[in-house]
């Protein structure tokens, strides 16, 4: 698990910029803080291009959150503490 910079469209999709690129379609799960209490979401890449930052090479890729997802609280039924 890593951080990493988030911001959110005017259409509710989320951008992320990483050192890591990942491929279209693929799922990922993010942390969010909503209200003060961690949320886990699925979220899908559906878009992911190269950008320089600061001289060095990073990815941009905008999420949308997979369908079905309720997002209602950070129990994903992973024993794992977080």
């Amino acid at each position: 698990m890593r951080e990493v910079a988030l911001r959110q469209t005017a259409d509710g999709d989320l951008v992320a910029v990483d050192t890591e690129a990942r491929a279209l379609g693929e799922i990922v799960t993010i942390e969010l803080l909503i209200d003060s209490a961690p949320a886990l979401r699925q979220m899908r890449v559906v878009s992911s291009c190269p950008i320089v930052r600061e001289g060095m090479v990073m990815h941009e890729m905008r999420l949308a959150p997979v369908k079905g997802d309720n997002g209602h609280n950070g129990d994903n039924g992973d024993t794992e503490n977080r």
